[in-house]
């Protein structure tokens, strides 16, 4: 099933899921510096957080969470939980600033995604000797025991790369191939079927070589050893997966997990194309090291610069003032950026990006905490994430002191 994008008829769903918790909540009643309910407040900035001993390597955002691996090899995740979003058993609770994830050590990549409807997102990391556990939406999850907390999935040790689309997972095996598991629908694991149940771990046929694997919205791509890559499932019915024309000497390949738009960057150029379209250069997208997207899209440029673009602007997450979808430098951000995220909550979207410095920082949608910034105020500026650098983190706020009321982010 294709994703719709009517941001506003998706915020009344999401807060029904996210904003009605607000007067139960019992996990600190610490009051926030940025705004009181009904006010518009002052974003905090990126970097005035302050940095601590503990430094953000990368970063990756779902629906309604995100997640940080830390220099010490442990992850710490804010936002929602009703999924296990955060790692532990499914929850009720928002947490608007960072909890860590219990069990997860020596984490070197993380990705999260996944189904943002009943599946429910999933957050997997690989662990330096290789080993990857993965935690969240049970439907979703490699593992079907229904749980929701971090453990480890054996067939998936070594795997070279990890992608989370909607609804199917996969991944690259230390020989080369593909696999995947999740829904087949619009032919995602390359077998011909159209729908039907979730399936296991199944190969993906006719593929080796593989180097790094993009999922889409019931579509996947693997860039190959030789710079060209492949793609199968909604931008082609074909049963086995179809070389992209006009893609050569690609180093990185990105999927828009809400759209049919795909990418790979190349040295000269990033190439982008839609369906069984050929690959076109994006001039726009020129000396960029990393694209993400779900609702909306962001670029990491090779000098740390963050450009955003795409889906309506009244919630922030583009991150600057323009609310066209022509890709803009996000407001706010006051050093240099080594890895960005981007995630989504129904149609309504966060971003985030791990700064030199160490910190972290998000802008955009903001009813479940999953900018970080112990409010729950939407942004239109990256705003720091709070206390995620502190060597032991404080007890997580729930944000219900500075809720958004209206669709209006602030500063």
């Amino acid at each position: 099933m294709k994703p719709f994008s009517l941001c506003t008829g998706a915020l009344i769903l999401s807060v029904v899921a996210c904003s009605d918790k607000h007067d139960s909540r019992g996990d600190s009643s610490a009051e926030s510096s940025a705004s009181t309910k009904g006010g518009k407040g002052k974003s905090s900035g990126a970097g005035q957080a302050g940095v601590g001993p503990r430094s953000v390597l990368k970063l990756a955002a779902g629906d309604g969470a995100a997640c940080a691996i830390m220099d010490n090899g442990t992850v710490r995740c804010w936002g929602k939980n009703d999924g296990g979003e955060r790692g532990s058993a499914k929850s009720t609770d928002d947490a608007a600033t960072p909890v860590e994830v219990p069990g997860i050590a020596n984490a070197v990549d993380i990705v999260m995604g996944g189904d943002s409807g009943s599946s429910g997102d999933i957050a997997c990391v690989t662990a330096k000797d290789g080993v990857v556990s993965c935690w969240g939406g049970a439907q979703m999850l490699p593992l079907k025991d229904g749980k929701t907390e971090p453990r480890a999935v054996p067939e998936l040790k070594g795997a070279l790369s990890i992608a989370l689309g909607g609804g199917t997972g996969y991944a690259v095996k230390p020989d080369g191939t593909v696999s995947g598991w999740g829904s087949p629908a619009f032919n995602s694991l390359a077998d011909g079927s159209e729908s039907g149940s979730d399936k296991p771990l199944t190969a993906i046929p006719g593929l080796s070589g593989a180097k790094q694997v993009a999922a889409g919205q019931n579509h996947a791509c693997a860039l190959l050893a030789d710079g060209t890559v492949s793609c199968w499932g909604y931008v082609s019915k074909k049963q086995k997966p179809t070389a992209v024309a006009g893609v050569s000497g690609a180093t990185s390949i990105f999927a828009d997990s809400q759209r049919d738009e795909t990418c790979a960057i190349t040295k000269d150029a990033t190439l982008c194309w839609t369906d069984n379209s050929e690959a076109k250069a994006r001039e726009e997208l020129k000396s960029v090291s990393k694209l993400a997207g779900r609702n909306h899209k962001c670029a990491l440029g090779v000098d740390g610069s963050v450009t955003c673009w795409g889906s309506d602007n009244a919630f922030g997450q583009v991150g600057h003032g323009d609310p066209s979808s022509k890709p803009g430098k996000v407001d706010g951000l006051t050093q240099k950026a080594v890895d960005i995220a981007v995630g989504h909550v129904f149609a309504c979207s966060l971003a985030c990006a791990a700064l030199v410095d160490g910190s972290a920082a998000c802008w955009g949608y903001n009813q479940c905490g999953q900018l970080g910034d112990g409010t729950l105020m939407d942004r239109k500026v990256a705003t720091a994430v709070v206390g995620l650098t502190s060597e032991k983190l404080e007890t997580a706020k729930n944000g219900g002191d500075a809720v958004q009321e209206g669709p209006t982010a602030t500063s």
